[in-house]
């Protein structure tokens, strides 16, 4: 019997607070103490201080300056405490889908592309044990046959990141995250408005964290913020059932493509550009000059980021895979908006039983997959197999909030992506251009960006600033030789082993200097 899924958060630091020989500062009396700078100054926390080491009672003082600032809805009252945690007990892979997407927060969870996957990391959700045996059956079934696929596709050569596709996510997961008041608050308000749609251990979470900050001087705070009449900070989400853009989108078409395009073409910004790429090939093209300059190279670029970012915003829709829909997500800078996970179930069941060359618009099927008959033919078992599993657990009045978990990770959905020229240089597309990237993760941002180069309303200008990061600074970012892809030769030919070690040897050099200082 597998185990039933129980998170338990364990919380390893808050703050602020600050301990005194009587007592303690928390973080409600801190934020209190904090906002009056705002028209008293620097003396206002000094007064905080002394009120506290006098042992005075400043609780209703406290309470009454904190509704009517964190009341009225002032985020930086509610982005200023926060807490680290470690999510554990028996916890699914699905907390990473329901939170690590938050703008104000970080995470750190198990890799859906890296960790190995068995069937003992089968876990079930609450919803579906309480439903009886034939529910965890139905379950337990579907999600011991993906990870048997998985494991048998990978000895039959398909790659392991890409055959984890077929895997659901209701397996071990966890992770350790920091989030402020802010985003617990924005979690929370979205969970209780529609508590059907999202799955009950992220609701669980929640409710064990409110729980923490109201035993440990963050409740007056928070629940100010929480009755204020504001909403927080919108995150990427899939657990709902509304009809949005991206959905809208995927019905008129499904294929990648750019919706909408504007650039302001300034001269300012076309000539300094064009400064950058020439000082750039200039430095690039003797090593001795690249290995002393690539700072001031990616910083020249930075300004040009920073003083010209929202002159360009170039929005794409892209049928996207769960899977990747996860690492899309954690770019917090960058806005987007994804369709409904359960919505995408409902397109996927209707497709299934057509034809092969249809399946790929609803599910990922990996090239190994594809071009192997007998793959194929174990791809499309799986995944109808858990779509039927979803249908018979929703029938025995599962939440689809439940039965969602037991769905692969390669479904689809839609995804609009709104990019400025941060994102469409060093802050993303420059990353998952890199081929570190997942695999269909690149293949889509080399799609995304191909089409942006030939979209006549973008400059050229900023098209030559489109390309992996290798080529921002002239070497591979990994350690291991062995593990560089070649793409940074074409900004430097000679680009060869010898240099590489060089380079990345005088950057751990220089790291540890600044360590031992």
């Amino acid at each position: 019997m597998y185990e039933v899924i129980n998170p338990k958060i364990e919380v390893v630091g808050f703050g602020p607070y600050r301990e005194l020989p009587n007592g303690q500062i928390t973080p409600d009396e801190f934020v209190y103490g904090a906002s009056g700078i705002t028209y008293k100054g620097m003396r206002a926390l000094d007064e905080l201080m002394e009120a506290k080491e006098k042992d005075t009672d400043v609780r209703e003082k406290m309470i009454k300056g904190l509704i009517k600032s964190a009341g009225s809805g002032h985020a930086s009252m509610a982005t200023t405490p926060g807490f680290w945690f470690i999510i554990q007990g028996t916890s699914s892979k699905l907390v990473d889908s329901i939170f690590t997407g938050a703008r104000f927060s970080s995470s750190l969870m198990p890799s859906g592309r890296r960790v190995p996957i068995s069937k003992e990391n089968i876990v079930i959700p609450k919803g579906i044990a309480e439903k009886g045996e034939e529910a965890v059956d139905v379950y337990a079934r579907a999600s011991e046959h993906n990870i048997g696929v998985y494991e048998e596709l990978q000895k039959r050569g398909v790659p392991t990141q890409e055959a984890s596709k077929i895997v659901q996510y209701g397996h071990f997961g966890g992770g350790f995250m920091f989030m402020p008041l802010e985003t617990l608050m924005t979690y929370s308000r979205m969970f209780q408005k529609n508590p059907e749609v999202v799955p009950a251990e992220g609701r669980e979470i929640i409710s064990q964290l409110e729980r923490f900050v109201h035993k440990n001087g963050m409740g007056v705070v928070y629940e100010a913020r929480k009755a204020a009449p504001r909403e927080g900070c919108p995150n990427p989400n899939i657990f709902h059932n509304r009809i949005n853009w991206a959905s809208t989108e995927r019905w008129i078409d499904g294929d990648a493509r750019i919706i909408s395009a504007r650039d302001f073409d300034d001269t300012e910004r076309a000539e300094r550009i064009q400064a950058f790429s020439d000082f750039r090939k200039a430095d690039f093209g003797d090593k001795e000059l690249s290995a002393l300059n690539w700072k001031n190279t990616l910083g020249y670029l930075q300004d040009i980021v920073s003083d010209y970012n929202n002159s360009v915003e170039v929005a794409t829709f892209v049928n996207t895979p769960w899977r990747v829909w996860g690492e899309v997500k954690r770019h917090r800078t960058l806005p987007q908006i994804a369709e409904s996970v359960y919505m995408a179930v409902i397109r996927a069941t209707n497709e299934f039983g057509k034809e092969e060359e249809t399946l790929g618009n609803v599910v990922s099927i990996p090239e190994k997959v594809r071009s192997d008959k007998g793959n194929l033919r174990r791809w499309r078992e799986a995944f109808a197999n858990s779509l039927d599993a979803y249908r018979k657990l929703t029938n025995l009045d599962v939440e689809k909030s439940d039965a969602i978990a037991v769905i692969p990770r390669g479904l689809k959905l839609g995804v609009i992506k709104t990019y400025d020229l941060y994102n469409l240089t060093t802050g993303y597309a420059s990353l998952r251009l890199c081929n570190t990237a997942e695999p269909e993760m690149r293949a889509i941002t080399e799609a995304e960006m191909e089409l942006i180069k030939r979209d006549e309303r973008i400059s050229e200008t900023i098209k030559l600033l489109i390309a992996p990061k290798c080529h921002y600074v002239s070497f591979c970012h990994e350690p291991d030789y062995s593990k560089c892809c070649g793409k940074v030769r074409k900004i430097m030919p000679d680009y060869d082993e010898a240099f590489h070690n060089q380079i990345t040897k005088a950057r751990e050099q220089e790291i540890r200097k600044a360590i031992e200082q």
